[in-house]
């Protein structure tokens, strides 16, 4: 068989092995019963009076299904050996082959499919005539398992079975003749069908029995019956003018009539379809995908070019999702733009396509060095965007190439006509191709190489008779005879493997998405792996017939087929409906700017750039909006703090702006033409959502805005952050929203303070600020500025606290965009990980250590200065401060401070400081680990201490107060400032620490009590007991993976306002409690997460539910337990969770080894059915590291997902292992991973990966490798004991307090001695 060949599978071994293990008589009897001459159906014939013969005997259960099915094949093979037994048995259908008959005819009603009532016809020639009532469609296979529809009458006055080849001709366009061949001495035949061009398309073999020819029963070798091979054309060709019509418009694109009605004319292998369209025919995808604006004329250019590749139009396009943003659509190969060019004489069109928003001028160079033509003249014509035509190396690499740039004029975009109308037909024929076949907006890259593959290939409406693009460039007509449609189901040859007797592994499926260089290599995507492969070797399902999941142009398709000899028959025209998906809602757009914004400024002032700070981005050609100055007419432009600051400024009264000097002189222009206003065109920042892919917490702006507030809130006891109920979050200026509101206190400003009676006390907090500076040494005497300085301004902050205190704040503006930010160094300081922190508090339980906190004044100014030398602006402050205070007579105008510390607000200076306070840990005999960098630990008179750092902040563990006492001294030695002792500690870093005599506890008491004020709907139905933060039933889960919030703006408002908060801000709330103590809530964040961009109602009633757990369990926490009693410290009764009656059998572990409990819940998300993976690493009784997260690939086996999960483990072991060695708390045996799936384990003391496993990523192998190295171990434990089975589903009521019961901590490890 030929590699281009169709091929449909029909697997005996599928329909046997399905129910083989009933082992029973019944099912042989299926396969026996099977007619051969309809391959297709297989239609059981219940009209033979005859019974079915005796099917084998298939008793012996040891028989392998293979040989079950070949028992029962040759059981077959023997009644079927002759023609005669064929007749005598009935059991196959006798069809006589009669070359005089103009109709077929049949007394078999069962052997018809797509049947249908008629009216009574007599058909004469058959006796006196007989009476039929039917009609129908059998299916004839020919000797090389060609199918032809043959229309067939049916009457039960009919004798036998009548195939007439001259109706087989004149109903099937794939045939205009046919021929008989007879041997009489052999008996044998040959019925032949005839292409329009002479050639054979079929042969069915004849016999002859009593002198009449009959259709001879075909036996094939059992292996072949597994495919059936159609005709090149596809089976559906045959079937009539209508479905052959659809096809080819499929094929082609969803092309209009004036190229279906000249295809056929200008290329080779389309047949003539004109003739066949009905005249009422309209294209459901194509009315939604291609509706647009009416065409608006433009004049051709009057210097036509006269040859190929003489003048060139190119354009850089994007692809948007069609929504109010508009913003870039990222394809699933990662693509976002695309480079679009067309020959003006062929009107040839190739597209490039880019991972950014500028093109490689290298392609570019090479494509006019290989296509240009050799005459004297040749022209590149673009628009005027920042990409091609004012690209400085763009217009370089076209003059070396020694062509002409042709730039349009200002807002002139019809003269790149060409391409202009290339990028709307091509964004036309997109959005139909995704629609048609069903494929997400993100497949565009693939659907425009088709799109541009088959545009130059269609006739053309400029081109001399209409011929083709590819014609007119390269003097070759095209043959599209291999022209299949886009989204067709493949079966394609996977490479590498060779074919079994039976087994079909060798093949594997997937979706057809565009040809490559060569026609005999496919792209396509694997339906199995998702992932974009190439073949050589495919067959083409075009109907999809073989699955029952089609797109729409195949329903569409298989529809017409199995009715169009009814509708053909009606006496009235009618076009077959189906139901339509819209097009994706995706544009194709030449801007990189997703909106525009057109604003009027007014013309007063002396500015030259009317009050706007600027900044010219060389690299990218596009000058951006950084601030505006106050008290000038850019500063009153409305919201142009939260809408244009950081956008583009494309024009200036509809001229595109080149540099900040054009700018300038169009403003000049407009102010000596004595214009009032001028308007300017700015394109605001987009602003980018990440995606979630794994299911972790996506933390956005505004989330973060919320989360730092509260936290800040929490450790300063300031008010609470409160929702604003007037409209959705914004991303960028949620602050300002919600100061707008009334939320937090106003900004307060110098000029508003100054006017206050209370003046003299802000004034007293400015000088106490920088009194703090000069104590130490910040700044050097005021000096002229040097030339080319790095010069900052100061930022003034005032707020007064929760006692009534007054304070002034006082940093430098370091904006990186800022000019004069001058960075020479590192940026980077190290922050304290949550899960690093947990180890530092089950070490102190541990060693039976009371931790002790301090924290450094004004630290960052304890810091060198930064690498390059810095200076700032004498303000107003700074001047009243130096006169009042220092005595000194005032500083010149102009003059600048030299800084000889880090200043906050600088990029470096956080990574100053944190070079600075490790180098004074260092300095008193601390070290730090190397992943955790926080945490420190160091011998002092005997013991081992461990210190922790987050930022200015410290906590130490020690066994007396008087040691802490002593440690802090020796850091206060290298400190100016006096560093503020906290004693015991009872707050960190946002967290309530509860130290007592059995265990330290870890809690956010103190932070959900802030974020709980003012949602008093968490109140709601108090005397409901809320047990668990989920719902577990499985319908309620499954309606909140498929909700979907409203994407209208204004009823996402009114949803929010009805909801009475905002879902993204309360997410980003819970997230902070979920990920440093509260294990109990992650699951349900974690799912709950996934829904920010989009909430349905049904999301925000389950995040109600969170909070409403948490208010019931506010005091939750981590318990870390000590081995002995604190004799100084309190005794805290703890109360369980619920009073157990099931005995939790946890394993006992020596008192310094971690442990670990793992989990995955194998496909659990209807949505995407990737496997969650859940997993916690214990110390001292409680999880020092816990997770949940989706897993990045579909397991194919719960063996697999939970392998996955336990590798994910391992990883998390290893990195614990390695802070407790360094922390000299070693790990001497392996860690045990305790796992409820026994074949994993398995897999994994094995030390072997098995044969189901195969295909798994090689990175989950190194857990082998791990065990090998008795690092890792893993255990077994039943589901019921094994808490990490609350991080991948929700639980009941029971379960859930079980596990969270051993999460939180609360059972007491067996090494406590008390």
């Amino acid at each position: 068989m030929e590699d281009n060949d169709t091929y449909r599978i029909l697997r005996f071994n599928d329909i046997f092995n399905d129910e083989l293990h009933d082992n029973s008589d019944k099912y042989i009897d299926r396969i026996l019963n099977f007619t051969l001459c309809d391959p297709t159906h297989f239609i059981e014939l219940h009209e033979d009076p005859r019974p079915p013969p005796k099917p084998p005997d298939i008793t012996n259960t040891s028989m392998l299904p293979t040989q079950i099915l070949e028992k029962a094949y040759n059981e077959e093979k023997k009644i079927l050996s002759t023609p005669e037994n064929h007749i005598k048995n009935g059991k196959i259908i006798r069809i006589q082959a009669d070359g005089g008959a103009n109709r077929s005819v049949t007394n078999h009603y069962n052997i018809m499919n797509s049947i249908w009532e008629i009216k009574p016809h007599y058909i004469g020639g058959i006796g006196s005539g007989i009476q039929c009532t039917h009609k129908g469609i059998y299916k004839l296979l020919s000797d090389d398992d060609t199918i032809l529809n043959v229309e067939m009458f049916y009457s039960k006055e009919a004798t036998e079975t009548v195939i007439s080849p001259t109706d087989i001709v004149m109903t099937n366009n794939m045939f205009n003749s046919w021929s008989q061949t007879a041997n009489c001495s052999t008996k044998t035949g040959n019925l032949k069908f005839y292409s329009t061009k002479q050639k054979l398309q079929c042969n069915i073999s004849l016999v002859m029995i009593n002198k009449l020819w009959y259709i001879r029963p075909q036996i094939r070798n059992f292996h072949e019956v597994a495919l059936i091979h159609t005709l090149t054309a596809d089976t559906i060709n045959t079937v009539n003018g209508t479905a052959l019509y659809r096809l080819w418009h499929h094929r082609l694109g969803h092309p209009g009539k004036f190229v279906m009605d000249n295809i056929e004319a200008v290329t080779e292998g389309v047949p003539k379809l004109k003739h066949l369209r009905n005249p009422f025919f309209k294209c459901e995808h194509s009315m939604h995908g291609k509706i647009t604006q009416m065409k608006k004329g433009f004049n051709e250019d009057p210097t036509r070019a006269t040859v190929p590749g003489q003048r060139f139009f190119m354009d850089y396009g994007f692809i948007r999702a069609h929504t109010e943003e508009g913003k870039i659509l990222q394809s699933i190969d990662n693509y976002t733009t695309y480079l679009l060019i067309a020959d003006e004489y062929s009107r040839y069109m190739w597209v490039f396509l880019f991972k950014s928003k500028h093109p490689q001028i290298q392609i570019i160079k090479d494509f006019l060095d290989q296509q240009g033509a050799t005459t004297k003249t040749k022209w590149v014509r673009t628009d005027q965007g920042g990409e091609l035509g004012r690209s400085k190396i763009f217009q370089k690499t076209v003059q070396q190439c020694k062509f002409l740039l042709e730039p349009t004029g200002a807002g002139a975009s019809f003269q790149n006509a060409i391409v202009e109308r290339g990028h709307r037909s091509l964004g036309n024929m997109v959005r139909t191709l995704l629609s048609s076949a069903n494929l997400k907006p993100e497949y565009w890259s693939f659907a425009i190489l088709h799109a541009v593959y088959i545009k130059n290939r269609l006739p053309h409406q400029s081109l001399p008779n209409h011929k083709t693009p590819i014609e007119q460039y390269t003097g070759r007509r095209p043959n599209l005879e291999h022209l299949r449609v886009f989204g067709s189901r493949v079966i394609v040859k996977q490479p590498h493997i060779r074919r079994g007797k039976i087994d079909d592994s060798y093949t594997t499926t997937g979706i057809f998405l565009h040809y490559n260089a060569t026609t005999r290599n496919i792209t396509y995507i694997d339906n199995i792996t998702k992932e974009i492969k190439i073949a050589r070797h495919v067959v083409f399902d075009e109907a999809h017939f073989a699955v029952d999941d089609r797109p729409p142009y195949a329903k569409e398709l298989m529809n017409i087929s199995e009715n169009h000899i009814n509708n053909k028959n009606l006496d009235k025209i009618t076009n077959v409906e189906e139901t339509t998906t819209l097009p994706p809602q995706i544009i194709l757009s030449r801007s990189f700017y997703g909106s525009t914004l057109d604003t009027s400024v007014k013309l007063w002032g002396t500015h030259k750039h009317l009050g706007m700070n600027l900044e010219l981005d060389n690299d990218k050609n596009r000058i951006i909006l950084i601030s505006c100055e106050p008290s000038t007419p850019a500063n009153r432009i409305p919201k142009w703090r939260s809408v244009l600051r950081n956008g583009v400024l494309l024009e200036a009264n509809g001229i595109i702006i080149d540099d900040l000097q054009h700018l300038e002189n169009i403003i000049t222009k407009a102010r000596s033409d004595q214009q009032k206003h001028i308007i300017l065109t700015f394109a605001p920042m987009e602003k980018q959502h990440e995606r979630v892919e794994d299911g972790c917490p996506q933390i956005h702006f505004d989330q973060f805005n919320v989360m730092a507030y509260q936290h800040n809130a929490t450790r300063e006891n300031k008010p609470p952050w409160k929702d604003p109920h007037n409209g959705p979050p914004m991303e960028e200026d949620s602050i300002l929203a919600a100061i707008a509101n009334g939320n937090i206190p106003h900004k307060l400003t110098r000029s508003y303070l100054h006017k206050q009676p209370d003046w003299d006390e802000w004034r007293q907090a400015e000088h106490k600020m920088l009194n703090t500076y000069a104590s130490q040494d910040m700044f050097g005497l005021p000096i002229q500025p040097p030339p080319n300085a790095n010069i900052l301004p100061f930022i003034w902050t005032y707020l007064v606290k929760q006692d009534g205190t007054k304070k002034a704040r006082c940093c430098v503006n370091g904006n990186p965009k800022r000019k004069g930010t001058v960075t020479l160094d590192h940026t980077y300081a190290a922050a304290l990980d949550q899960a690093g922190a947990r180890v530092f508090w089950a070490l102190a339980a541990l060693y039976g250590y009371v931790v002790y906190g301090a924290d450094a004044t004004n630290a960052f100014a304890e810091a060198p200065p930064p690498k390059a030398p810095l200076y700032v602006i004498v303000d107003k402050q700074y001047q009243d401060w130096w006169m009042n205070v220092t005595k000194q007579a005032p500083i010149p105008k102009g003059y600048v401070l030299p800084v000889k510390h880090a200043l906050q607000g600088h990029p470096e200076s956080p990574r100053l400081w944190a070079k600075k306070i490790h180098d004074i840990f260092t300095n008193i005999g601390f070290k730090n680990t190397t992943h955790e960098p926080c945490i420190y630990t160091g011998i002092f008179k005997g013991n081992r201490l461990f210190l922790l750092r987050q930022v200015d902040d410290f906590a130490l563990a020690a066994p007396l107060q008087q040691t802490a006492n002593e440690i802090f001294e020796q850091i206060q030695h290298f400190l100016t400032q006096p560093l503020h002792i906290l004693n015991q500690l009872t707050m960190y870093n946002g967290l309530n620490v509860q130290q007592t005599k059995h265990f330290i506890k870890i809690s956010c008491t103190t932070y959900l009590e802030k974020i709980l004020q003012g949602k008093e709907w968490s109140n709601e139905g108090k005397n409901t007991v809320i047990k668990t933060p989920m719902h577990h039933d499985k319908k309620i889960l499954t309606s909140l993976e498929h909700a979907e919030g409203p994407t209208d703006t204004n009823e996402q408002i009114q949803l929010q306002q009805s909801m009475k908060f905002s879902y993204r801000q309360a997410i980003g709330e819970l997230i902070f409690a979920a990920i440093t103590c509260r294990p109990d809530i992650l699951y349900a964040v974690i799912k709950l997460s996934q829904y920010s961009n989009n909430p349905h109602q049904d999301h925000y009633i389950a995040v109600k539910r969170i909070y409403k757990y948490l208010r019931s369990t506010i005091h939750e926490g981590l318990h870390f337990w000590r081995n002995n009693e604190h004799p100084l410290l309190p005794h805290t009764t703890l109360t369980p969770t619920i009073n157990e009656t099931h005995q939790v059998q946890l394993p006992q572990h020596d008192t310094f080894d971690a442990h670990g409990f793992v989990d995955a819940d194998w496909s659990g998300d209807t949505k995407h059915r990737r496997s969650m993976t859940g997993f916690s690493i214990f110390l001292a009784g409680a999880p020092v590291i816990y997770k949940a997260k989706f897993q990045p690939t579909i397991s194919l086996s719960s063996t697999e997902s939970e392998f996955m999960s336990a590798t994910e483990a391992a990883k998390a072991a290893k990195y614990l292992r390695t802070i407790l060695n360094e922390l000299g708390h070693f790990q001497n045996s392996a860690t045990t991973l305790y796992e409820d799936n026994n074949a994993a384990i398995a897999m994994a003391n094995a030390q072997r990966p098995t044969r189901r496993t195969r295909h798994m990523d090689i990175r989950h192998f190194a857990l082998l490798q791990w065990v090998e190295l008795d690092e890792i171990v893993l255990s077994y434990i039943s589901t019921s004991d094994n808490p990490a089975d609350g991080f991948t589903k929700p639980l009941g009521p029971t379960l859930f307090s079980r596990h969270a019961t051993t999460l939180l901590g609360k059972r007491k490890p067996h090494y406590c001695a008390f």
